[in-house]
């Protein structure tokens, strides 16, 4: 999604409208590591890194959703 919808909730409002329906709370998801602006996105949205990118960012990041019971034995940021 383009600027134009940056801070006006709807990216955050699409993530809940597809994963509200996981009674479990088992979601997650891959974004690239070198998109900053979305992995801060995730973490501002509640969801919780499971990897954590090597300093070239050359990789995917894993996140957990909100209610996904691993959230706790995710590893801390270094």
């Amino acid at each position: 999604m383009g600027t134009a919808v940056r801070g006006t909730g709807l990216n955050a409002r699409l993530l809940d409208t597809i994963t509200e329906d996981r009674s479990d709370g088992r979601c997650w998801l891959l974004t690239p590591a070198r998109a900053r602006s979305a992995v801060l996105f995730y973490e501002r949205a509640g969801w919780t890194a499971a990897t954590h990118p090597t300093p070239s960012g050359a990789e995917h990041a894993a996140f957990l959703g909100p209610r996904h019971p691993a959230r706790a034995l995710a590893p801390r940021p270094l």
